[in-house]
């Protein structure tokens, strides 16, 4: 899975890109790193899907959250933060981002060459 980087507050976060998920989450390193941010978010079992299995896991869902993706500013609402492994990279990663915060931009570049992400 490709891998780019997500901004929230100062942080820069490794994040893996699919493209062909409908929605992105965030992972367990999210949720113990930025707890004091998420003292709002409300507690939830949420059912998660992937390819040939689906398991439910204890989630934090928040309203809203501010990121920064590919040099622009976008809003991930609302915010699923899984708080129990999901897969493989769920415990590396700091979460998956989907096609919802990629339809935020009129464009979207990956550029192999310089290896970066480009949203406008």
């Amino acid at each position: 899975m490709p891998c780019t980087r997500l901004g929230f507050g100062e942080a820069e976060l490794n994040v893996q890109l699919d493209t062909g998920a409908e929605t992105s989450d965030l992972w367990p390193p999210f949720a113990k790193r930025f707890a004091a941010q998420l003292t709002n978010a409300k507690r939830e079992t949420r059912r998660v899907g992937g390819v040939g299995q689906t398991i439910e896991v204890e989630s934090l869902i928040a309203p809203s959250l501010p990121v920064r993706l590919g040099g622009k500013a976008l809003t991930l609402a609302p915010a699923e933060i899984h708080l129990a492994k999901t897969d493989g990279g769920s415990l590396r990663d700091y979460g998956r981002i989907g096609m919802d915060l990629l339809n935020q931009s009129t464009r979207v570049t990956i550029d192999f060459r310089q290896m970066r992400l480009i949203l406008e």
